[in-house]
């Protein structure tokens, strides 16, 4: 199944996301993969109740 895959989708990258250890980064980035690590990008956005809640703490300061 993977050899039919392929040839309608074939790999053009390879992306890992997150913090790996040495040995698993080392052994990733043999292979060409690209590291995202949690502070390269993924920003935390509050939702509108936590918005809502921080800015009240704010304004009673």
């Amino acid at each position: 199944m993977l050899p039919e895959l392929l040839a309608v989708a074939p790999i053009t990258r390879f992306e890992v996301f997150g913090n790996l250890s040495k040995e698993a980064a080392e052994a990733v980035q043999h292979l060409g993969a690209t590291i995202f690590r949690y502070h390269a990008g993924f920003v935390r956005e509050a939702s509108s109740s936590e918005a809502k809640t921080e800015e009240m703490a704010r304004m009673q300061q």
